[in-house]
């Protein structure tokens, strides 16, 4: 599920090292997010995203989201920083 990460980071002038040192994950995990490369999002990572912003939650998700076909996990790999490879 894509998020506005990048569009909300953007707005309030906040690095993506600034994000992840307030969530104590590492600034590719950020990057990854942002660029759909972590594309399993949970409403976790969302919750502690809006957080690390200073935002609501619905400031992160696109307003035009179809959520019958746009489900988010609440918890899994994404939420953590852990990789999915084995």
């Amino acid at each position: 599920m894509p998020i506005l990460l990048k569009e909300v980071r953007a707005q309030k002038q906040i690095t993506q090292r600034e994000v992840a040192e307030r969530m104590n994950v590492h600034p590719n995990w950020v990057s990854g997010i942002e660029t759909g490369r972590l594309h399993n999002v949970t409403l976790k990572t969302v919750s502690r995203l809006a957080k690390a912003l200073g935002c609501s939650m619905w400031d992160l998700i696109p307003e035009h989201m179809d959520y019958e076909t746009s489900m988010l996990p609440l918890s899994g790999p994404v939420l953590t920083g852990e990789s999915t490879s084995g």
